[in-house]
């Protein structure tokens, strides 16, 4: 089985997915160092983590070189490094599509958010006023990666998508 990455807005379902495809395709779950990353330093380790980890039977619950390329765009409190090296996001995000990983993009309509017991309201109501830039966003990499679009009350066919797209090599 291809690595697979599941990415995805906050509060879509991608942990809950992740849970499920743990067991049905025998996956390892990809341990991330930080997560969240707040200095250039600290992103850079965890995409070469990423990197060196991304191999066969892997399955990612985000993978920080695109998260942080999305949240960057919006966040007022992510650090202005984000500007500076969206570049070399770019760039590794390009290293990680080389490696072949099958992504899968959960989406959600505004509303819908899961929360979690650290989802503060003042961060639930940035998500629901970014929502829709951010859910944009994901829609373009879907495009761009030939993404399965998984929506949460799905996952019978979100598997069926990445059993057809492991076929392919």
């Amino acid at each position: 089985m291809r690595p697979i990455i599941v990415e995805g807005p906050d509060g879509t379902g991608k942990s809950t997915l992740v849970e499920e495809l743990i067991p049905y395709f025998n996956l390892r779950q990809h341990e991330r160092l930080w997560t969240k990353p707040n200095t250039w330093d600290l992103v850079k380790a965890e995409a070469d983590h990423t990197l060196a980890n991304m191999v066969p039977g892997v399955v990612f619950d985000r993978c920080v070189t695109i998260s942080q390329a999305i949240y960057g765009r919006y966040r007022e409190d992510m650090p202005d490094f984000l500007t500076v090296q969206y570049t070399t996001l770019c760039r590794l995000n390009q290293q990680v599509r080389q490696r072949r990983p099958i992504f899968v993009v959960c989406l959600t309509r505004v509303g819908e958010h899961i929360l979690k017991g650290h989802d503060t309201p003042e961060y639930v109501k940035w998500l629901e006023e970014h929502h829709n830039n951010i859910l944009r966003c994901y829609y373009d990499f879907a495009l761009f990666t030939g993404a399965t679009l998984h929506s949460p009350y799905d996952t019978e066919s979100t598997i069926q998508h990445i059993i057809e797209e492991n076929s392919r090599g």
